[in-house]
């Protein structure tokens, strides 16, 4: 009998871990404040920025888990189906249960990294980068709109295009390369792109009926159209600001 008792001891320890209230039934407890809709924002190694959309449902999965979809995602963010709550945190799983992320809760959501080493958010609702959104390194929020290509947040006198008065023009700069069209349309014939940190007239600025606002601009004996705010990869921009000098 005495052989055994070696034994006995740990199969009664895990036995109680088990039972335990915070182990495996843990997931099922935090399941209803986690359950949801949710806006999943990632910041990749290059800086790039992607927001889309994942529900967490508190429907169990046959594979283990819970259920899990993702809207708009890219990456491996798109092959969300499964997802299980854990002490302080979640994990993202595909269909498989190979692990896609995993996050701790924090006070503005979750946070934590994607298997490919994004950065990676979880906050409530919206579809993108919005006033609710998680700080990133040094304090800073994602912005709503960038300028240019660089980490700033474009600034409030250059979010919209100029308003200009019939006959007025202003000297405006590009502040990433873009296209100088026949119209303002993206589908429009380009005359060529705009390199960065040239100056060039803007005449008349207004809304296009396929979206965006558009200038018509005259720069070296040419005159064509650039759209104000592009958007790639999640991430919106202004091309140009609406002076010349350097902000």
């Amino acid at each position: 009998m005495r052989r055994f008792v070696g034994f006995a001891a740990p199969c009664l320890i895990t036995l109680a871990a088990l039972l335990a209230p915070g182990a495996a039934g843990a997931q099922f407890d935090a399941a209803p404040l986690l359950a949801g809709r949710w806006t999943a924002q990632t910041i990749d190694r290059f800086g790039a920025r992607r927001a889309c959309r994942i529900d967490l449902s508190t429907a169990g999965s046959i594979f283990g888990g819970m259920m899990a979809s993702a809207g708009t995602c890219t990456g491996g963010l798109a092959m969300v189906a499964r997802w299980r709550a854990e002490r302080g945190g979640i994990t993202l799983s595909d269909m498989t249960g190979a692990a896609l992320g995993r996050l701790w809760q924090r006070p503005e959501g979750l946070a934590g990294a994607t298997s490919a080493g994004e950065r990676l958010w979880l906050t409530r609702g919206g579809d993108g980068f919005g006033a609710g959104a998680p700080s990133l390194p040094g304090g800073r929020r994602p912005c709503q709109l960038y300028y240019g290509a660089s980490e700033r947040c474009a600034p409030a006198a250059d979010i919209d295009a100029p308003r200009l008065a019939p006959g007025q023009s202003v000297t405006v700069r590009v502040v990433h390369p873009a296209h100088l069209r026949t119209a303002p349309s993206l589908a429009a014939p380009s005359l060529g792109i705009v390199p960065l940190n040239t100056c060039l007239a803007a005449e008349a600025c207004a809304a296009a009926p396929g979206g965006g606002e558009w200038c018509r601009m005259r720069q070296a004996g040419r005159t064509g159209y650039m759209l104000k705010a592009f958007e790639r990869d999640g991430r919106r921009m202004i091309l140009f600001s609406n002076r010349c000098s350097a902000s």
